[in-house]
């Protein structure tokens, strides 16, 4: 049964990849899709760290260039 629509995108989204059988056992031992979602949350979460500081972080970097 497919996912629901995306909030972000509004279209809901497969991705499929050919796997050998060793590859497919540590994508099961990661925890398949619920492994993915995690590590695309992190990495979208540190890409908007990256482009909007927070006031501390922008306080940080203004004395780490003094």
């Amino acid at each position: 049964m497919p996912r629901p629509k995306s909030e972000m995108t509004s279209v809901a989204r497969t991705v499929s990849a050919r796997l050998i059988p060793a590859h497919l056992a540590e994508w099961h031992r990661l925890g398949g899709i619920k492994w993915l979602r995690q590590q695309l949350s992190e990495s979208m979460r540190e890409e908007l760290k990256r482009q909007h500081p927070s006031i501390a972080q922008r306080v940080i970097n203004a004395i780490k260039l003094k």
